[in-house]
């Protein structure tokens, strides 16, 4: 579980999001095939109101990938 610290991408689009994990900086990026429940660009909602997401990832070539969002 963390907190949303950053998103890329463009309005409609995100290329990758960073968390707050325990006071360390993840960036994951999403998959095309992810279980996500909203709109990747939800996670703005949660970049301005603080409030914390869970993500099922997987570390693939150095490159973390967020293969499900759920929110906390």
């Amino acid at each position: 579980m963390g907190v949303v610290i950053a998103v890329d991408g463009t309005l409609t689009e995100v290329s990758s999001f960073t968390l707050l994990v325990e006071g360390d900086e993840l960036t994951f990026e999403p998959v095309p095939d992810g279980d996500y429940p909203y709109p990747l660009s939800h996670l703005r909602e949660h970049l301005r109101d603080g409030s914390p997401i869970f993500v099922t990832w997987e570390r693939v070539d150095g490159a973390l990938r967020a293969l499900a969002l759920e929110d906390a």
